[in-house]
């Protein structure tokens, strides 16, 4: 069996609104609505195009990206933007037809279903704003990314020599020290810094044992060899979809809130193809394509 490259993607929000926790689980219950479905469309929208744009531009081997991270952090400046830069936001987050007030109050409610931490799943979401002393701020937009972001407000003399440690401080905290740098410098014509950080640790549904860890050949997308790595394994029910471009697999976690999503390219396909592809219509159609089928086997590095 060879081995290769693949697309991950761990969906944040597909199975909120159909998810089937365990009963002494007790998450807040989410308004689904037409505004709040347009929203959910959107964000995923932006997610694809994000990584889209992201896979183009990037020239190393492997992507990752959190689009729930970028959505939040733009929609805490979508609160200050005005007249063109108000409508380039919206074109941008495909929030035509939505108001300004629909957007935020929705977006609250998602965080708020998002956030778990329960039974050894935990995924925090934590916003920050940080200004410039010098820099005036209109008191409104504080207001409004305070309340539907529970964002902290910070004022920070960003020329001493603190300002730097201070705010890597607070990335690194926030995301239990995976993430220690975030900025290196701060340039003298930055007013403001919009932060979000998401920390996500949760438990498979079906885990991994350990046990079955063992050494194989892991593939390049051209076929070579690369090397030798930890392949991990089980075999369960999972709920599986392939055609002529992928096979794919759902690993859902022990919450009922999230899956993990991997996509391994057919070999007349590949993981720039798939990528290419992808936009609102093919997403919803291949989430459509998946069912359930027994004994299927797994391996993952």
């Amino acid at each position: 069996m060879k081995t290769y490259r693949f697309l991950l993607i761990i969906a944040l929000s597909t199975s909120i609104l159909g998810c089937s926790c365990s009963q002494d689980i007790v998450s807040p219950e989410f308004d689904y609505n037409l505004k709040s479905a347009k929203v959910i469309e959107t964000n995923n929208l932006f997610g694809l195009e994000l990584l889209k744009k992201v896979f183009e531009a990037e020239e190393e081997a492997n992507v990752m990206i959190s689009p729930a991270s970028v959505s939040i952090a733009l929609g805490m400046a979508y609160n200050g933007a005005e007249t063109t830069t108000r409508f380039a936001f919206e074109e941008v987050l495909n929030y035509e037809g939505l108001t300004r007030e629909e957007v935020n109050e929705i977006t609250k409610e998602l965080i708020q279903v998002l956030v778990t931490n329960v039974n050894g799943n935990l995924l925090e979401i934590a916003n920050s704003l940080w200004y410039d002393e010098e820099f005036p701020v209109e008191p409104e937009f504080i207001t409004l990314n305070s309340h539907y972001y529970d964002a902290e407000v910070k004022e920070l003399d960003f020329g001493s020599a603190d300002a730097v440690k201070t705010i890597n401080d607070w990335v690194n905290g926030k995301t239990h020290g995976k993430i220690e740098e975030i900025i290196d410098s701060i340039d003298p014509a930055t007013m403001m810094f919009l932060i979000n950080a998401i920390y996500f640790n949760c438990i498979w549904d079906v885990e991994f044992d350990p046990d079955d860890t063992h050494q194989a050949n892991f593939y390049n997308e051209n076929g070579s060899l690369f090397g030798k790595v930890d392949m991990m394994q089980l075999e369960s029910t999972f709920k599986v979809s392939t055609n002529q471009s992928f096979s794919a697999v759902e690993l859902p976690y022990k919450n009922g809130k999230f899956s993990m999503f991997l996509f391994l390219p057919s070999e007349e396909s590949s993981v720039d193809l798939l990528v290419q592809e992808l936009d609102g219509a093919e997403w919803e159609a291949q989430m459509k394509s998946f069912k359930e089928q027994e004994d299927f086997s797994v391996y993952m590095p």
